[in-house]
């Protein structure tokens, strides 16, 4: 992390594809309505882990 920053090709060996891994992230992260929370947000408040959809930087 230190040596790359938070990279997608950076991932270690034992994932799949970084490919993958981003599509994934894009589904799980996408709102379905403005006023639904994504999949992700939602999983992510029931763990009561933080997160911050604006941070992400979308390409």
């Amino acid at each position: 992390m230190l040596k790359t920053g938070a990279q997608w090709r950076a991932l270690p060996h034992d994932f799949p594809k970084w490919q993958t891994v981003y599509t994934y992230f894009r589904l799980w992260s996408r709102q379905p309505t403005p006023a639904e929370p994504s999949l992700l947000d939602q999983v992510l408040k029931k763990l009561s882990l933080p997160y911050d959809p604006s941070r992400i930087v979308r390409r």
